[in-house]
């Protein structure tokens, strides 16, 4: 259902609001701006075993994607790139981005051993870890649609406007908020939610 729903506030985003989503980046307000970093890296994604069909897939708390064969173990390091690129374009510099995003407790970095000796990690600092993130963005190859970032910010804002994530955190009753929003929205577009579902 999540994905549907997303797909469909895309659509009904794209086509009603007269919002430019494939456009520039929309900016956030300072306190919007962190909300919006710490709800995208508190889900990331990780890479599942194959289904029977072979397709790679990726599954976070909220979220599921596949045929993303661009990604490794996870899509981390696209998330780092697109909340530093959003933060970027809402006025923090590039330096304030990556300290931020360096600080935040859903992250992993600097812990791959791939091609490295086996040994156990020492601790690094946050300047350390800042740097790891200045590195991801200004090397990442995003692979994403056109307007996908911008299209992020936007799903962020629709979801706090419907009371399904309050702050940067998914409510408690986000499902069932979000099936209630989900069936508004087909509504005001004269689209019967029991029939679509049942097609």
């Amino acid at each position: 259902m999540y994905i549907k729903q997303q797909f469909t506030f895309s659509a009904h985003r794209m086509k009603n609001s007269g919002e430019q989503v494939s456009g520039g980046i929309p900016p956030l307000a300072p306190g919007e701006c962190e909300d919006f970093v710490n709800w995208l890296l508190a889900d990331i994604a990780y890479r599942q075993p194959q289904d029977k069909r072979g397709e790679c897939i990726f599954r976070g708390k909220h979220i599921q994607r596949q045929g993303d064969l661009h990604l490794r173990g996870s899509d981390q390091t696209e998330r780092i790139f697109t909340a530093a690129t959003v933060m970027i374009a809402s006025g923090r510099s590039q330096k304030e981005a990556c300290v931020l995003i360096a600080n935040n407790p859903n992250l992993r970095l600097g812990l791959s051993r791939r091609g490295r000796p086996a040994k156990k990690p020492e601790p690094r600092d946050l300047m350390s870890k800042a740097q790891t993130v200045r590195a991801i963005l200004n090397t990442f190859q995003f692979h994403g649609p056109p307007g996908r970032m911008s299209e992020l910010v936007w799903q962020f804002r629709w979801l706090r406007e419907n009371g399904i994530v309050e702050g940067s955190r998914y409510v408690p009753d986000s499902g069932r908020r979000m099936e209630e929003a989900w069936r508004r929205a087909m509504q005001r577009r004269g689209i019967s939610p029991d029939q679509l579902l049942l097609g």
